[in-house]
């Protein structure tokens, strides 16, 4: 969280999968909607796809970055879960967490970096 506010982004913490949907949609109905989404994959009753899923048909351009001990199996694009804009490895390294949300920002901005 530090590290993302040191970088400019402001922040919300959700403790499930379900607190995080209802924290983007407070967000949109508000008129503040997120900027993106970092997930866990590992998570109850709502897990880490099954929210993908939710955001993507809600908001379909929202990028979704999904954390897990998997990621090294993920070799590319390919092999990303369905709705997920990226993966990233837990504990995630700095550098590929910022270059992660500038890659899949720039992406929804149409190939221009926020």
């Amino acid at each position: 969280k530090e590290i993302l506010e040191c970088d400019g982004h402001q922040v919300q913490i959700a403790d499930s999968g379900q607190s995080g949907l209802d924290a983007f949609r407070a967000a949109n109905k508000q008129g503040k909607p997120f900027d993106a989404v970092i997930t866990d994959l590992g998570m109850p009753h709502l897990d880490g796809r099954q929210l993908a899923q939710i955001l993507k048909r809600e908001s379909p351009s929202m990028p979704v970055i999904m954390m897990t001990g998997w990621a090294t199996l993920m070799k590319g694009e390919e092999d990303l879960p369905l709705h997920v804009d990226g993966v990233l490895n837990k504990p995630p390294k700095i550098t590929e967490l910022q270059e992660t949300l500038r890659r899949v920002s720039q992406r929804r901005n149409g190939g221009v970096a926020p």
